[in-house]
């Protein structure tokens, strides 16, 4: 149900509107954006305890090595 959908990265699919449920997502969009030629956006938000942090996608995405290598030039031991 809802809680497996929150609680599995996979159950994202889940939580996309219209695929196939909406589940713990209020799934609102924007009013129409002059600059986007008047396109609406979509804005998700949790619909549970945790609000949209618990409709994350748990994604891991390592940084750039030259922002580390600066970070370290800077003082930040470890980062390296």
């Amino acid at each position: 149900g809802k809680d497996l959908a929150v609680r599995v990265p996979a159950g994202l699919i889940l939580l996309v509107p219209g695929k196939p449920l909406k589940l713990n997502n209020w799934c609102f969009h924007t009013t129409p954006q002059t600059h986007l030629n008047d396109r609406r956006g979509f804005q998700p938000r949790g619909q549970c305890l945790g609000g949209s942090s618990a409709i994350n996608a748990m994604i891991y995405t390592r940084g750039s090595a030259l922002d580390y290598e600066r970070w370290v030039e800077q003082g930040c031991k470890g980062w390296g």
